[in-house]
């Protein structure tokens, strides 16, 4: 058996993380390999950077320390510096010839193969992101195998500070086409975290109707946010409001209403919906037909929100409660049998009794009331 000791046990790899540039002396005047990789490929100059210790960073780089170096994920020293929001790492690792735009690749649920930027903003490092874009850094970088650039994290985490910054740095606003012509995987707009961000991009010429590259709609994303989602929320009424279409479908048929978990958005749909009737008065029977295909699709769906949902869409004029899905039943008959299997909260059980009691009148009444 050898007695090598494992690569990520080696005395340099030790004394760098620790940030001892003594001990990280001494393993070089006795022979230690400047650049030796450990068993995750970290070299002494990531571990340093990891240590946050800037005159041993230095020293390193003097002694001839490769500064773009990669880890097994692809990421340099100026990477680490960048998702820890460490100003004065970056700028040495810079004076040293550090690459500013290299790309990592990361193995996660999504694979990303982020620059120093995007894992700045993934961390919330504003100053390090003013930093980076006012070094050079570009903004239009594809980063993940979902299309995600720095402007889509920043705009996913509802950072209007971020996204104004990005956008003053030439981000574009609309996204960043795929290969082959194809369109952006992701939309900034798409993922708006907050309704500043929503108006920052709509300001910069986002499109409310461009789609992406399957073929589906900010406004279609943006109406399945949570309940308790306030930002979102208001990201898709602004959306609503700049004109976005509220019945556009995907390329797969699917609508906004069927998207929809929350009382809210379904109100933001509903009136959209209703506004768009009046300036295309020929879009009424598309608006029926999803309004009925939306009333059984949620019939499915579990939760208070949702049957909340349900009698915010009661308030669609003139929608047809009778309407029968697939298997010959209709909403009242869908959720009465879903009462009688008991199994939910006390709030749901509140709501859903309502939401009969609404069918069973409207279905007497032979049609919906006109909202109020």
């Amino acid at each position: 058996m050898s007695s090598q000791p494992r690569p990520q046990t080696l005395p340099i790899h030790q004394a760098a993380l620790r940030g001892d540039l003594g001990a990280v002396l001494a393993e070089l005047v006795g022979g230690a390999d400047i650049d030796a990789p450990s068993s995750n490929g970290n070299r002494p100059l990531h571990l340093a950077v990891t240590a946050a210790n800037l005159l041993l960073v230095q020293r390193l780089l003097e002694l001839g320390a490769k500064p773009n170096v990669r880890n097994r994920q692809g990421l340099t020293p100026l990477h680490l510096a960048a998702r820890n929001g460490a100003i004065d790492l970056a700028q040495t690792l810079l004076s040293a010839r550090a690459k500013i735009d290299t790309r990592g690749s990361l193995q996660f649920i999504v694979q990303q193969f982020p620059t120093p930027l995007f894992l700045a903003i993934e961390a919330r490092q504003t100053a390090m992101a003013a930093f980076l874009l006012q070094h050079g850094a570009d903004p239009n970088l594809l980063c993940s195998g979902i299309g995600e650039t720095a402007l889509v994290m920043a705009a996913r985490q509802g950072d209007a500070e971020l996204v104004r910054m990005l956008l003053q740095h030439g981000a574009l606003a609309n996204g960043v086409d795929g290969g082959d012509g194809m369109p952006p995987a992701t939309r900034p707009l798409e993922v708006a975290g907050s309704g500043a961000v929503a108006r920052l991009l709509l300001t910069a010429g986002a499109q409310v109707d461009a789609a992406n590259a399957d073929g589906e709609w900010p406004a279609y994303w943006l109406a399945a946010a949570h309940p308790r989602d306030r930002p979102r929320l208001a990201a898709l009424a602004w959306l609503l409001r700049a004109g976005a279409d509220p019945l556009a479908r995907t390329r797969n048929g699917c609508t906004p209403l069927q998207r929809v978990r929350s009382p809210d958005a379904m109100r933001l749909l509903r009136l959209a919906i209703v506004r768009w009737q009046r300036r295309y008065p020929q879009s009424r029977f598309s608006a029926l037909q999803q309004a009925r295909a939306a009333l059984l699709s949620l019939c499915e769906e579990d939760g208070e929100a949702v049957r909340l949902a349900q009698l915010e869409l009661l308030r669609m004029p003139h929608i047809d409660v009778r309407s029968r899905n697939q298997d010959g039943r209709t909403a009242l008959q869908l959720l009465q049998r879903r009462q009688l299997g008991g199994e939910m909260d006390r709030d749901e059980a509140r709501v859903l009794q309502r939401l009969i009691a609404r069918l069973q009148w409207l279905e007497q009444a032979g049609e919906a009331l006109s909202p109020t």
